[in-house]
């Protein structure tokens, strides 16, 4: 599934925490904490995997609820 969704060339949007996609696709990742990256990953200019939830990895860009969501919104 996930090798048929990268030959689709389009950007890849998840809000899992893990790194399974980039495993198997080869593409780095990015969490939502890295705005410019966001940016260009959103315009299909960038191909990697934005983690909207966060990733496990980096445990502070992990959004659970309503404060996390708010957190999000009063960043930069």
């Amino acid at each position: 599934m996930i090798d048929a969704i990268v030959k689709l060339d389009l950007s890849i949007i998840t809000t899992n925490y893990d790194e399974l996609i980039s495993k198997q696709s080869g593409l780095k990742y990015v969490t939502w904490q890295e705005q410019r990256k966001v940016g260009n990953i959103v315009r299909n200019n960038d191909r990697r995997v934005l983690h909207l939830h966060g990733h496990w990895d980096h445990p502070e860009t992990i959004v659970l609820g309503v404060r996390s969501y708010e957190a999000i919104l009063k960043s930069d």
